[in-house]
């Protein structure tokens, strides 16, 4: 591995990761399993999310929640570069990636952890922290994200829980801080609300008695009255 001047911890396979990966695969060999590849190269370089976050910045209501999601996903791809050098972790074997329908051609980087399943988490924590509705979408597209990097045989099961965990949370902490720092404006109160209900009347800009008829004719009276007494 290429990086750092040293070498990082050497972190064998455990017996679960392959009896996960086993499991995995073995379910992934069904109709559905043949959209696992187009599902993984959607995350691949992470140009979806830029894209993505432009989309939602395009809309003031979402505009907070798209830059924490690109924010979030920068951050997050910095982390896991880091966790990577220090971390070295052999991939699945490229037998196992060709016969699951993945790919020879794979990253070099370490296994562990999984950057596309880190980045898919941050934007979906971030975005979906300041804006919960949209974390009905996100937080799918970034389970599928992660199941199919395991679906391929890109990742060992422990991979894809250890990006989603480290992107999760620091997606979680800009999205609060986004949120405190920059609060979502309440919609402006309308015009035509009505006015709130006190003793005090608004004077008619025109110069007409605001209140409604029968009012005008009873002072009328009370003061045509106290007059003649007088």
């Amino acid at each position: 591995m290429h990086g750092l001047p040293f070498k990082g911890i050497q972190v064998s396979t455990t017996r679960a990761d392959k009896r996960w990966l086993r499991r995995s695969l073995v379910a992934s060999r069904g109709s559905w399993g043949s959209a696992l590849p187009w599902i993984s190269k959607v995350a691949d370089r992470g140009l979806v999310w830029p894209l993505l976050g432009g989309a939602l910045a395009a809309r003031r209501s979402t505009r907070s929640a798209g830059a924490a999601g690109i924010a979030a996903v920068v951050v997050t791809s910095a982390v896991t570069w880091a966790i990577q050098q220090a971390v070295q972790r052999d991939r699945p074997s490229t037998l196992t990636a060709l016969v699951t329908r993945g790919s020879a051609r794979r990253p070099a980087a370490s296994s562990f952890p999984s950057t596309h399943a880190a980045n898919a988490f941050a934007f979906a924590a971030a975005a979906g922290t300041i804006c919960p509705g949209l974390s009905v979408v996100l937080v799918p597209l970034a389970a599928a994200i992660g199941v199919a990097r395991v679906g391929i045989a890109h990742h060992y099961p422990a991979d894809v829980v250890a990006g989603a965990l480290t992107g999760a949370g620091i997606g979680t902490a800009i999205g609060l801080f986004v949120r405190r720092r920059y609060p979502r404006s309440s919609p402006p109160e309308s015009p035509l609300s009505p006015l709130p209900r006190t003793g005090l009347s608004v004077a008619d800009p025109r110069g007409r008695d605001p209140r409604p008829p029968a009012a005008y004719d009873e002072r009328t009276d009370k003061d045509r009255t106290r007059l003649d007494a007088g």
